[in-house]
């Protein structure tokens, strides 16, 4: 499967040097089991613990270097490796504490930091305000309502993100699996979300289905994460490889 790096993050494009999506796919092959992107996730991060989307991009007064996403990226590429938990990511969360909204702006002028971030920053042991650790028990319900809500495409597979973190940090329930089952319900041919499910003969016999078109019809301009489209998009006929190979990484693992 042909796929691109830049500065050794997970990138997009013929050229390889989109990188706008970088730290949440790195986060993702990361979590599925590519070990070499955590040293490339470590470097979106700059002196002051700032984050951005990529290596390339650290220290560019951007309006848009970084968003709730690659924040959600970021929490589960933490949840995933204990190096970057106990630098990195506590560093980042002490970083926009310190310095407010201000700190964590996306280009809207929304805050990118929700409540949501801070609840799992609690559970992964990294210091919060009192009022994160008193209302995080609010984050599995909000995520299974998430789950029902969340408008197909980026933003379901966001709650399939967030689901994923969820795993990682050992808070999987009735709840997260009554989720987990809606997203493959709402998304059937999404590999991602049937694995979410339990549902890993289908998640496979999906993902085979996608290369033997990759393997016809070819990845196309190679700048799409596929399980993060409608399924009506067949958006993996632009596949840019990392999505492919992170659904083999997952259905590969024991874990």
């Amino acid at each position: 499967m042909k796929r691109y790096y830049n500065q050794g993050i997970a990138a997009k494009g013929h050229d390889g040097h989109e990188d706008g999506d970088s730290l949440l796919w790195a986060a993702l092959l990361l979590a599925a089991g590519e070990e070499g992107q955590a040293k490339a996730i470590r470097n979106c991060q700059d002196m002051f613990a700032q984050m951005y989307r990529a290596p390339s991009r650290v220290g560019k007064a951007e309006k848009n270097s970084f968003s709730r996403d690659m924040a959600t990226g970021f929490t589960l590429a933490a949840a995933s490796h204990q190096g970057l938990r106990d630098v990195a990511y506590t560093n980042w969360i002490g970083y926009t504490l310190e310095n407010g909204c201000e700190a964590c702006k996306e280009h809207d002028g929304r805050c990118l930091m929700t409540p949501g971030i801070y609840w799992w920053a609690h559970y992964m042991g990294v210091h919060v305000p009192w009022y994160y650790r008193w209302t995080a028990f609010l984050n599995r319900l909000y995520l299974f309502i998430a789950c029902f809500v969340n408008p197909v495409g980026y933003q379901l597979h966001l709650a399939g993100v967030s689901l994923f973190i969820q795993k990682k940090i050992g808070q999987w329930g009735r709840l997260e699996q009554k989720a987990a089952e809606k997203l493959a319900k709402r998304q059937p041919k999404n590999a991602f979300f049937q694995w979410l499910a339990g549902n890993k003969k289908e998640a496979k016999f999906l993902l085979d289905e996608v290369k033997i078109v990759i393997l016809y019809e070819g990845q196309g301009r190679m700048h799409q994460w596929c399980w993060e489209r409608e399924d009506e998009e067949r958006a993996w006929k632009d596949s840019c490889g990392h999505d492919i190979v992170f659904m083999d990484l997952l259905l590969s693992s024991r874990k």
